[in-house]
């Protein structure tokens, strides 16, 4: 790889072009292909390329491993890693590297939702079989902690999520500080998930942004909302719930939602608050019942949200019934059940009813 020439332009301004690039395309390849320049190329194309890195399996991490090892500088950069994960030992070293990661994503196996390697540079020669990294190993993880702003958890990933709230370095700091997260992103089908989640939550003391999947009604009855963000009721300025629970309970569901919102409510700052619902086409909720007319009175209250700026509700049926006249009485729900949100001055309402394909 030859230096880079001299030339009239100042190096800033290749700066600003691969920047450019990288905005312009997804999988990078001429930000790639300007990285074969010039050496002095490398940290401009690199913050890019290993700004996210996706690892899916064994062979993907040991040839991440490989390449941080080999190339140390790299690890600079990298600034989200999404992981299915299978080794929780290989994800502590990992963690122990990326010393600057700020987002970190965790996936199962068993979902299959698979990606592909995209954090390849031109420069990087894998014509070599991958050196097993751990034979490059030779000093343990450095004792710091990786401090995450952003956090997403899938399902069927709970006991990775409690060791990553619980795990700590020799020298008792955490492997992963979550005091400065700022976001997280949780998918929750039985109590083992909300325990995972209730772990990361208590240590996560200026949390802004909490976005809620349910799949299962029980457990959400027996685990109540409030009681979740209680230690982040001063600082939680986002609420996004979802729940995807195809039962005649779905009105239980939303009367304990209203129950939580109660509970909230006075003491918090939230200025965006998002409900999506699952519901049954022979369910109550379905056919317009009151008890969205419970949850346009909780939220339309008065001195109880005092920040609150957007509420947005949607509503999603199955695709599997003709319900043409199911979807045309629940968008009559403003002029029924929503009165208060829908005429209010201070808070924009949004209602949207959609099918959801995958039921």
């Amino acid at each position: 790889m030859s230096s880079i020439q001299p030339t009239s332009l100042p190096f800033e301004i290749y700066g600003l072009i691969v920047d450019c690039l990288a905005e312009d395309e997804k999988n990078y390849i001429a930000v790639r292909a300007c990285s074969t320049v010039s050496s002095a190329f490398l940290p401009l194309t690199r913050k890019h390329i290993f700004s996210s890195v996706w690892i899916e399996d064994q062979p993907t991490m040991d040839a991440f491993m490989t390449l941080i090892l080999c190339n140390p500088e790299i690890v600079q950069y990298v600034r989200k890693l999404e992981h299915v994960i299978s080794n929780f030992d290989d994800l502590q070293q990992i963690l122990g590297k990326l010393t600057n990661l700020k987002s970190l994503v965790i996936r199962s196996y068993t979902l299959g939702m698979f990606g592909c390697i995209e954090w390849v540079d031109e420069e990087i020669d894998f014509a070599e079989p991958v050196i097993y990294w751990r034979e490059l190993l030779t000093s343990p993880i450095p004792p710091k902690p990786v401090f995450l702003k952003d956090y997403t958890t899938f399902r069927e990933c709970a006991s990775t999520s409690k060791k990553l709230a619980e795990s700590q370095h020799p020298n008792g700091l955490p492997i992963i500080d979550f005091t400065e997260l700022a976001t997280i992103t949780v998918n929750c089908a039985d109590q083992e998930d909300i325990d995972a989640v209730q772990s990361i939550l208590i240590r996560a003391i200026q949390l802004q942004n909490l976005h809620l999947r349910m799949f299962d009604s029980f457990t959400y009855s027996n685990t109540r909302l409030a009681e979740m963000i209680i230690r982040s009721i001063r600082t939680l300025k986002t609420l996004k719930l979802a729940f995807y629970i195809v039962e005649e309970s779905s009105e239980i569901v939303l009367s304990h939602l209203c129950q939580d919102l109660q509970t909230i409510s006075g003491d918090n700052i939230i200025e965006s608050l998002s409900i999506s619902i699952l519901v049954n086409p022979g369910s109550n909720l379905a056919k317009g019942g009151n008890e969205w007319g419970l949850l346009d009175k909780v939220l339309t209250k008065k001195d109880a949200w005092f920040r609150l700026k957007q509420v947005s509700v949607e509503i999603q049926v199955p695709t599997c019934l003709q319900i043409d006249d199911i979807i045309a009485a629940l968008n009559n729900l403003p002029d029924n059940h929503f009165k208060g949100l829908s005429t209010s001055e201070t808070i924009s309402f949004k209602l949207a009813v959609t099918r959801n394909p995958n039921y």
